[in-house]
């Protein structure tokens, strides 16, 4: 009776140490372009390396998800646009992978610097009264009142 039990046991064992050792090529590889962009410092081969990973791995959404988050982080970094891409996309495309949603959000409500960097000109006064000023330094004049923008 006993040997019964120790048998299933052992199957179930078996069964997830392969499991585990199925995802280690993955991590590997996730490591491999973790270095890369934070020991040596080469954000684009890191970009890269998460693209190729996405597309090895794009049957495991939870690697892919990690390494597109990934992939963003390093655009982030670099002042780029694309990372802001790659963030919704993750949050449209994965949304089963919930802890690469959370971070891709978060990175989006934070307001990456790729978007913060962006200027933007926007009217604060206007109608009568409101002249703009010619002088070297920025002013508005409203009614008998000066105001200098800096």
């Amino acid at each position: 009776m006993k040997r019964v039990f120790r048998i299933p046991i052992a199957a179930l064992f078996g069964a997830g140490l392969l499991l585990a050792q199925a995802n280690r090529p993955a991590e590997a590889d996730l490591k491999t372009a973790q270095h890369k962009a934070e020991v040596e410092g080469d954000l684009n081969g890191a970009i890269k390396a998460y693209s190729s990973i996405v597309a090895k791995y794009k049957s495991d959404r939870a690697v892919a998800a990690v390494a597109l988050v990934r992939m963003a982080e390093c655009y982030q970094k670099m002042g780029k646009a694309e990372a802001r891409e790659v963030y919704e996309l993750v949050v449209r495309d994965y949304a089963d992978q919930k802890e690469a949603v959370a971070q891709a959000r978060a990175a989006l409500g934070a307001g990456s610097p790729a978007r913060s960097a962006t200027l933007t000109a926007r009217q604060i006064w206007k109608g009568p009264g409101v002249q703009r000023d010619t002088t070297p330094c920025q002013s508005l004049r409203v009614g008998h009142r000066r105001i200098i923008i800096e």
